[in-house]
């Protein structure tokens, strides 16, 4: 699982595009307190790898979960689990 997650900072930017939905990286940003740097670093490698879709609208982008991957099914239920933990 570590090699489909990696970080601490990665689990943070699919849990805002989890909760989202559909969401830009300035949100994800803002939602996560990380470095925009990082979060673009972040969501360029989880899109490498298939976790996540890009969606363009003129030259703003979108970002949602792959529901498609399997990698993204397993990432989805660690989040719920986690999420059922802090309640």
């Amino acid at each position: 699982m570590s090699t489909i997650i990696g970080s601490r900072g990665k689990y943070k930017v699919l849990k805002v595009i989890y909760e989202y939905g559909e969401v830009n990286i300035s949100r994800i940003a803002r939602e996560t307190g990380l470095n925009y740097a990082y979060v673009k670093r972040y969501v360029k490698e989880l899109k490498d790898s298939g976790i996540i879709n890009e969606r363009a609208f003129g030259r703003a982008k979108m970002y949602s979960i792959n529901y498609t991957s399997s990698k993204a099914v397993i990432v989805r239920d660690i989040i719920k689990e986690t999420e059922e933990l802090d309640l």
